[in-house]
């Protein structure tokens, strides 16, 4: 997800930037499809960094802070 929202948004700012600076149509669609590919699998790479850390600081805090069971509960 967080691969195709960074391409996407990649793709959006080419398509601004081509527009602005004065370039043809076919241009600046070409070059925003070629950023839009560049950009997926960094986007990949930083949503796999993400979702390890994240995961990394949940199993932690599941370790630090364990649910009590009901026998320890009750006494």
């Amino acid at each position: 997800m967080i691969a195709s929202c960074f391409s996407l948004v990649c793709f959006a700012a080419a398509i601004v930037v081509g527009i602005h600076v004065g370039n043809t149509p076919q241009t600046v669609l070409l070059r925003a499809v070629l950023v839009m590919i560049i950009c997926w699998p960094i986007g990949y790479l930083v949503g796999l960094v993400a979702q390890r850390a994240i995961m990394d600081q949940i199993n932690r805090y599941k370790q630090e802070h364990p649910i009590p069971d009901e026998s320890s509960v009750e006494s």
